[in-house]
This record gives structure tokens, sequence and C-alpha cells, in this order.
């Protein structure tokens, strides 16, 4: 157990005294949250951008919001990815992804947020001290990449 789960418990205990909250444990876990927004400001590729993680963390949520919609297509599409890089260089690696790619990606409708797959693999969902947390959105073909915001939510642990 970790200093910061034990903080929770000790939160959870005095909260559960105060009156009128309904779900003492999601209040205490979301105070040791954070969310991160990153901006889809044209109709193009984006290219990675990073923000440095100076505290251990576990990634919660990513949700896309388009402005525009995207249809789903065999041959112009984009795949949008976070990922965990190691903060010395090192390769990417994919914490969640969403595509419009035709098999196995679905549309996007505008102002409809949709939620990117977390990775399987719980390696990759967790971010050390000094790691750099990336967001990506690349194109196959030349398709009308939405405008939009992505925010991404952590827990710190």
């Amino acid at each position: 157990m970790s200093d910061r789960d034990i903080i929770k418990d000790q939160q959870k205990g005095v909260y559960v005294v105060a009156a009128g909250m309904s779900n003492v444990e999601t209040a205490v876990n979301q105070i040791h949250e954070e969310t991160f927004v990153f901006a889809v400001d044209a109709d193009a590729a984006v290219t990675e951008r990073g923000i440095h993680i100076a505290k251990a963390c576990r990634l919660k949520s990513a949700v896309l919001t388009p402005s525009t919609a995207l249809a789903t297509d065999a041959a112009d599409y984009t795949t949008t990815t976070v990922s965990k890089r190691d903060g010395a260089g090192g390769a990417a690696a994919i914490s969640a992804t969403h595509t419009t790619n035709l098999t196995g990606g679905t549309a996007l409708a505008a102002f409809v947020p949709k939620a990117l797959t977390l990775s399987a693999t719980s390696a990759n969902l967790d971010f050390a001290a000094g790691n750099v947390l990336t967001f990506l959105v690349a194109e196959t073909g030349t398709p009308t990449t939405p405008v939009g915001r992505l925010t991404v939510t952590v827990e710190y642990v």
C-alpha cells in the first residue's frame, strides 16, 4: 500500500462523517486526479505533443470531443493516440487509441465525446515521475481531421 493509498483511506474516513456527501470514495479519488487538455486546432494531422509528468500516476481516461464529424473509411482515416514516453528519448508505448479506420474503427460525431480505448497492457497506463504523456493524431490518406479537444485524466498514485 502506497503512502497516497493511506492518505486516501484516511480522507475517506474523515469525509464519511461530512454531512451531505453521497459518494465519499468518488469524491476522495477526484481530489487525486488531474485532467490535461490537448487541442486539435486545424484540419490537419497533429504532430506528437507532450506533457511532462511530475508525479507518478495512472491514466484513467482519454476522451476526444470533435467539433466536426468524421465517418469511417478504409483509405482515408485518422488514428488518435495517447502514449507514454520515458522522458529520455525512448520509444512511445501506446496508452489509449481511437481510429476512424473502417476496419475496427468508429466514426466521430460533432460534439459527441468519444472515449479512446485504454491499453490492455497495465504497464502502458502507469506513468512514473519524469515520464512524458503524449498526444498524436496521425492521418492515413487524406481524411478531414476533426477540430476538437482531447481531455486526458490521470489519477495520482
